[in-house]
């Protein structure tokens, strides 16, 4: 018999799919024709709350159907995406905090704020704007990566 699903995992998926994105082992993929986007939820080991990875896999290093969330060449948390909001999302994602309206308000955040950012980031270019914006600063960006999303960086200034 499945566990039943709580109301962070409900709206993560609901908002998965809404965007347009497909699930495949528990995580949330899109595929445009430069960048993979992968959302994943994670469970804290220590406590009832959750993380919201976000991460890009760029096509141009190589292709995969569905990277591993630890694989991708750009990863941040949810948090760290949106520092000016980072308290609300650690809030909504922690279940032994109580929260009126959990879902409505995790789901207006998702759609809000999370949404725009993927919209604009199907694409290297798109990548490189939230760079540029610093709004990728916290983000684990792999290696090979780096060239890749500097180079426009060099060209542009």
């Amino acid at each position: 018999m499945a566990a039943e699903r709580n109301e962070v995992q409900v709206e993560f998926d609901a908002f998965g799919k809404a965007a347009g994105m497909t699930k495949h082992s528990g995580s949330w993929y899109r595929t445009s024709d430069h960048v993979i986007t992968v959302l994943n939820l994670q469970k804290s080991q220590y406590s009832l709350s959750y993380y919201v990875n976000v991460g890009w896999w760029l096509r141009a290093l190589g292709d995969a159907k569905f990277p591993k969330e630890q694989e991708l060449h750009v990863r941040i948390r949810l948090d760290a995406l949106l520092p000016d909001r980072a308290e609300e999302v650690e809030t909504l994602l922690d279940l032994k905090r109580p929260v009126e309206n959990r879902s409505k308000r995790l789901r207006e955040l998702l759609q809000s704020e999370l949404r725009p950012i993927l919209e604009h980031a199907d694409s290297v270019a798109g990548l490189r704007a939230l760079r540029r914006e610093s709004r990728l600063k916290a983000a684990a960006v792999r290696g090979p990566a780096i060239p890749l999303l500097d180079q426009a960086l060099a060209s542009e200034s």
